[in-house]
């Protein structure tokens, strides 16, 4: 059951869905990426709660054209409240320049809700992409 609700998560995010999401997160959902460009163990970027889990979505959705993840895998932990899903994005940025990356998310799940995203993908792509400096 859980994975179906991460298929549906991730159905929504590349329908640029926010609703969808909505119906998904767990009120105090959290989203961290832990892979910084200054090479930290401390995340950079998080955001706390529904509305600023919603928020960074619709920043995404404003940046790219279009979101895609392809070759995906997704695994369940024992527990069933975990979900991995790893894929390559396959996204066009809203000035139509592709942008490939690589991406990890560790879903944590309760009462059928998402309640905490760990989002890793390469820091390096993003940065060439978009102009941000490393280190």
């Amino acid at each position: 059951m859980n994975q179906s609700i991460v298929e549906r998560f991730l159905d929504a995010v590349q329908q640029k869905d926010l609703d969808g999401l909505s119906a998904l997160l767990d009120a105090q959902v959290s989203l961290v990426q832990p892979l910084t460009f200054n090479g930290s163990a401390i995340p950079e970027v998080q955001f706390d709660g529904e509305d600023a889990v919603l928020s960074y979505l619709q920043q995404v959705f404003t940046h790219m054209a279009q979101v895609r993840f392809t070759n995906p895998t997704i695994s369940v932990a024992n527990d069933n409240n975990t979900v991995f899903f790893e894929a390559i994005g396959d996204f066009v940025t809203a000035t139509s320049a592709p942008y490939k990356n690589v991406y990890l998310f560790k879903f944590e799940l309760r009462d059928s809700k998402i309640f905490h995203i760990a989002e890793y993908a390469n820091p390096v792509t993003y940065a060439i992409t978009f102009g941000v400096k490393l280190g």
